[in-house]
Formats: C-alpha cells, structure tokens, sequence
C-alpha cells in the first residue's frame, strides 16, 4: 500500500470533493468522496420523532433503541421533538446529523434534574454537516428571502457637519 500524505481535493467551486490520507481525521469526518447528498424535513409547525407508544402500559409500540435522523430539519412556526418524549423508559440515543432550525427548543427525553440521569426518551447527539453550508436540500425554504415591507418611514436631520461641527 502506497503512502499518501492528508490531502483535500477542493473544486473550483471551493468544494470539497474529496478526502485521503487521514485528511478527514482533522475535520471528524471519514475519508473518501465528499457526499452531496441532503435530505430536507420542513413542517409548518411542529416537527415531530414518531415515537408511538402503548398509553395503558407506557410501552413503546417500535421495537428500535436509537434513532438517527441524516437531514436539514426546519420547522417554520414551532419545535422539533420527540412524540412521547416523556413516556416509557429511556430510547437510547437521537443522533441528528445536518442541522435544526426551530423557533423554541423541544424536548426529545426527560432527565432527573437532580442526578442528571436520562429518565425518558433519548439523549441528544447533534453534528452539524459541513455540506450544508454550500448546498441546500432541494426545495428547501430560503430563510434570507423572507418578504417584509416597510411600515413606516421618517427623516431625521443630521447632527453634524462633513466636517464634524455640530449643527
């Protein structure tokens, strides 16, 4: 096996394209092609981990333990959350890796707030995708180019001189 040194291949575009020699080490990601690969989920209001559960018995009706969601994930006017977050036993772990974009912080688990002991739901494992600040998922909503109109306006006379002598 040849030795290759860490080496990024970035495209004109200043993408990157590709990863060697342990290059992907230094940035926590692995080695290889660089993906382009994006997923979006947008909700209006709340987006929501299914997380079904048997009210009688506070049992989950999914059998899974840890979730992992790859995606850009906005919800426009509320959360992102875990359905049931404070049913059952503990879930494992919700890895999230792209990025959130929420008006109020959902809960995705309860912890005992004296122990700090995860009681509910899952624990958080977040990592933001590097891609993402080049590339958007397909569709996606542009959040720079929300409409707004101007309500009013008023002039001001100015304080000072070009010269800078009050006036």
């Amino acid at each position: 096996r040849q030795f290759l040194p860490p080496a990024l291949l970035v495209g004109a575009d200043r993408r990157l394209l590709h990863k060697f020699g342990g290059a992907g080490v230094l940035l926590g990601e692995p080695d290889g092609r660089q993906t382009d690969d994006v997923f979006g989920l947008v909700g209006a209001h709340a987006v929501l981990v299914y997380n079904p559960m048997r009210v009688s018995t506070d049992q989950p009706l999914l059998s899974d333990f840890n979730r992992e969601i790859d995606a850009a994930i906005l919800s426009v006017d509320n959360t992102f959350q875990v359905q049931n977050y404070f049913r059952g036993a503990t879930r494992g772990q919700l890895t999230v890796f792209g990025s959130i974009a929420q008006k109020f912080r959902g809960p995705v688990g309860s912890v005992d707030p004296d122990s700090g002991v995860q009681l509910t739901g899952y624990t958080k494992a977040y990592q933001y995708d590097p891609v993402l600040k080049t590339l958007s998922p397909p569709k996606f909503l542009a959040p720079s180019s929300t409409s707004f109109s101007v309500t009013r306006y008023s002039s001001v006379p100015s304080a000072f001189s070009p010269t800078g002598a009050s006036r």
